[in-house]
């Protein structure tokens, strides 16, 4: 089988989660028959915020082989347990604060039943929140407890969590995972692309014009 080039165009979160992520899953496969080039430009720095992921995140990481507590130090994290919603269905103007919090541990289904429709039934004026009536997570939230004890395994816990992060660490950190798994970085400004008569992409070229990125970004 022919050997495949994959060439990533940007670092960031966005970048390196996909480079790491492709980087483990070729290994995986008969021969780890691709070559992964990634193309981060020195004068484009990555959006730096503070970010928020879903609990899937955690599937990810634990595949390409992160260790949870060098990932929480790396990339700053903290635990993330659910959505609040501020100022939703009213605003303060408009009739007093209102705000809902959507946790995400599913709702408590004790033997197998679903006490949702019976929630629903509840007249909306007197019922409990969705969160406080189906389930724990909002106290524990409220409580600045986290969704997990010390002794509970990698991405894994009581309650079902996500994470905040620095996204300017988090890119840093992912860029360590994937070069060390066989991942190419080039430093380099994409300035033109070229494209076929069908329209798909045949090259890209770098600013600079360096014969070496070029050949590179051309696969020649």
């Amino acid at each position: 089988m022919a050997r495949r080039s994959i060439l990533i165009i940007g670092g960031g979160t966005a970048g390196w989660l996909t480079a790491a992520y492709l980087a483990r899953m070729l290994q995986g496969s008969a021969g780890a028959s691709a070559d992964i080039v990634l193309v981060e430009s020195p004068d484009i720095a990555p959006i730096g915020v503070g970010e928020g992921a879903f609990p899937t995140l955690r599937d990810t990481l634990r595949f390409i082989g992160v260790d949870e507590a060098a990932f929480v130090r790396g990339a700053s994290g903290t635990f993330k347990q659910g959505i609040r919603f501020t100022d939703w269905v009213r605003t303060p103007e408009a009739g007093g604060a209102h705000h809902f919090f959507h946790p995400f541990e599913a709702p408590f289904q004790p033997e197998g039943m679903n006490l949702v429709p019976y929630w629903l039934l509840k007249d909306q004026a007197s019922r409990l929140p969705f969160a406080e009536a189906m389930t724990i997570q909002h106290r524990v939230a409220a409580a600045k407890r986290a969704p997990k004890r010390t002794e509970d395994g990698e991405f894994s816990g009581a309650l079902n969590y996500a994470y905040h992060f620095d996204a300017a660490r988090l890119a840093d950190f992912l860029r360590d995972v994937a070069t060390s798994n066989g991942v190419e970085r080039i430093e380099a400004t994409i300035a033109t692309v070229d494209r076929t008569e069908q329209g798909d992409i045949a090259a890209v070229r770098a600013a600079d014009g360096t014969d070496s990125v070029s050949a590179v970004l051309t696969g020649g």
